[in-house]
């Protein structure tokens, strides 16, 4: 290879360095989530119970059940994160039962909600590829039945049936 042909090969591999950089900067670069993303709005965690939709890319709005019990509904005509979190994938909330966190604003009495994200949950949150389920932590309370009582277990040991 001679001096011009490295001149030029060096040339364009800097442009191109350069225009793919702009682009980053430009268009986002880095996808930012979670509470530094809009630290300024109220937020909103809970369980979707509702989604408002004409097909699973044309979601309106959905209604969120917080922990205290009360529920609350968000438009999603001004969502910001719309890539990083699609509205179909509130269905997914929907049909999983898992926590959802919501930036919102209050505009004239109507909730817009501007980001969307999965809600850590308690004691640490699954893969995104686990919904929440039997391998959570969660442990029931009151009087333990037979079969979860401490002690010597064998693969022998079945549960009782239903009588």
């Amino acid at each position: 290879m001679d001096r011009a042909t490295r001149k030029l090969f060096l040339l364009s591999f800097i442009v191109v360095f350069a225009i793919t950089g702009a682009a980053v900067l430009i268009f986002g670069g880095v996808a930012r989530s979670g509470p530094s993303a809009a630290p300024d709005l109220p937020t909103a965690i809970g369980v979707i119970t509702a989604v408002d939709s004409a097909g699973l890319s044309n979601i309106k709005s959905f209604t969120l059940r917080q922990a205290d019990g009360s529920t609350v509904s968000f438009e999603l005509a001004k969502q910001e994160n719309a890539v990083q979190f699609p509205a179909g994938h509130l269905q997914q909330h929907l049909a999983t039962a898992r926590l959802t966190q919501v930036w919102y604003r209050n505009e004239g009495g109507v909730l817009y909600a501007i980001r969307l994200a999965d809600a850590p949950l308690p004691g640490g949150s699954p893969p995104a590829s686990q919904p929440p389920g039997p391998s959570s932590s969660f442990q029931p309370t009151g009087p333990s039945s037979p079969s979860q009582s401490p002690g010597p277990s064998s693969p022998s040991h079945s549960m009782p049936g239903p009588s």
